[in-house]
């Protein structure tokens, strides 16, 4: 006998179960009228674009995908835990040859924000990728690493623990962390055989072009990904090159997105005052506030979407030294016309991927050692400990 799990809206009363439908279709038509109009925005850059064909043989290669997972912190019996994990599989051709994994947890007492202790878990699991990358490279003798995600993705809101006593793993500081990190992933780049595969990027550098270019008149209001899923054909490369000039790099793209996000906030000021003194100020401040560095500092990556099929095209990181004419036709070769991924990183992602029960299995086991070796505690003792912080929901 089959259970029907009962839609979560059916357990609201009755009066907020009208409106939830009622809200659902004026939401609706809001989003149908504001798709229309974009995509016959977007339609009209046709002209600006420009694709080119992905060509030529790769031939036999060993590849080898990474990937990391973690989880959000629990709090229960007087502790914050969290868990993380990484690994990865080596590949000839299609075969899979070898594979590893590695996890870890990390404990905190129950003070301060637990935002906090979720960015120094996202790091520490970076930082177990980043390290299962580099033995790929050393270890595993393979031609090329594909890392799920961009070089420097990380560095988002690094700031915010940058000054903190982080005491985990051997870093005192926050800022210890970060910085290995950082040099992991440098270490990556530069060694010419690592690229990163990024399923979900945001950046509206296309936008943010033609803001400064063309006027605001002409601008789409959707992000790089959206606009690029639309216009590109399959086995086809977009290079950001072609539209910001030679030689652009990811920072380039980075300081049109800025451009289109300032813009919208601070629309009393000019297109040059923005670009001048604000998107090129606020890279140097944001970069040493994140990463302890100028972005000048760190090694050249270009940024290029690839479309392999009729699934949505991804965006690909490449440092310096690595041959795009071996690249993307292996990509191509290995694609999974399901989600036009390279099959090696959908495998990855799924072999890795923690459960979302895991943290709160983790944390339960924890208690369950604790009440089978008290180690002198009273049983009184450990159950006021396992209290909740709110009793009414689970954490």
């Amino acid at each position: 006998m089959v259970v029907e799990e009962a839609s979560e809206w059916s357990k609201l009363p009755i009066v907020l179960q009208h409106q939830f439908f009622a809200h659902a279709e004026e939401a609706a038509k809001r989003c149908r009228e504001r798709i229309k109009r974009q995509v016959d925005a977007i339609r009209r850059l046709k002209g600006i674009l420009k694709f080119r064909p992905i060509e030529g043989e790769c031939g036999e290669l060993r590849v080898a995908s990474v990937d990391g997972s973690w989880l959000p912190a629990r709090e229960r019996a007087g502790i914050r835990a969290g868990i993380y994990a990484a690994g990865y599989m080596v590949f000839e051709g299609d075969q899979l040859v070898e594979e590893n994994y590695k996890c870890e947890w990390l404990t905190e007492d129950q003070v301060g924000e637990p935002r906090i202790t979720n960015i120094i878990l996202s790091l520490l699991c970076v930082k177990l990728e980043r390290e299962a990358a580099l033995r790929c490279l050393k270890e595993e003798d393979v031609d090329l690493v594909l890392i799920d995600g961009n070089f420097y993705g990380f560095r988002a809101r690094c700031s915010e623990i940058m000054d903190r006593m982080v005491g985990v793993e051997g870093f005192s500081r926050g800022e210890d962390l970060v910085k290995r990190v950082r040099d992991l992933t440098t270490t990556l780049a530069k060694s010419g055989r690592c690229v990163g595969v990024a399923k979900r990027v945001r950046i509206a550098a296309i936008d943010g072009w033609i803001l400064k270019n063309l006027g605001e008149k002409h601008c789409v209001g959707q992000n790089d990904k959206m606009i690029l899923t639309l216009l590109m054909p399959p086995r086809t490369w977009f290079s950001y090159e072609d539209l910001l000039g030679e030689g652009a790099t990811w920072l380039d793209c980075l300081r049109y997105s800025i451009l289109r996000r300032v813009y919208e906030e601070y629309e009393e000021y000019s297109l040059d005052y923005l670009w001048n003194r604000w998107v090129i100020d606020y890279e140097k401040v944001i970069f040493r506030k994140n990463l302890a560095c100028a972005p000048e500092d760190l090694p050249t990556l270009m940024r290029y979407f690839i479309r392999c099929c009729e699934a949505p095209p991804f965006c690909l990181e490449v440092p310096a030294g690595v041959d795009l004419g071996v690249v993307l036709p292996y990509l191509v070769s290995v694609h999974n016309p399901a989600t036009g991924l390279p099959l090696p990183i959908d495998l990855i992602d799924e072999n890795v991927t923690l459960p979302d029960g895991l943290s709160r299995e983790f944390v339960e086991e924890v208690e369950a050692a604790l009440l089978r070796d008290s180690g002198g505690l009273s049983e009184d003792v450990l159950m006021e400990w396992f209290s909740s912080i709110n009793p009414q929901k689970e954490e």
